[in-house]
């Protein structure tokens, strides 16, 4: 549907300097062309093959670490992977957040 609402909140931690970053974006306040940007990276991603994935996070020294919460219209889901888990199918959407991060 390409109207429906897409919220998707990230905390990206770790890395060389430890810090944390967050970005937070919702097609309700986005310009139109980021709305539908957001929106078709999140149209293909499967909700309950994430959310049965489970957790991983890295030992590996300098690696960060991604919490991420996902909510498409009624269906929320929320993973947290490290960066070697993070995967071909969330990089797109994590790529987009991370150009609107905050220091935080």
């Amino acid at each position: 549907m390409s109207d429906e609402h897409v919220r998707a909140d990230l905390v990206r931690s770790g890395g060389f300097a430890g810090l944390t970053r967050r970005s937070s974006v919702d097609t309700a306040t986005l310009p139109p062309d980021e709305a539908r940007q957001l929106r078709d990276l999140v149209a293909g991603l499967d909700f309950a093959a994430l959310a049965d994935a489970g957790a991983s996070r890295s030992r590996a020294p300098d690696s960060y670490s991604y919490d991420l919460t996902i909510v498409r219209g009624p269906e929320r889901v929320r993973v947290v992977r490290d960066d070697r888990g993070i995967g071909a199918e969330l990089r797109p959407l994590i790529r987009f957040l991370d150009q609107r991060t905050q220091p935080g």
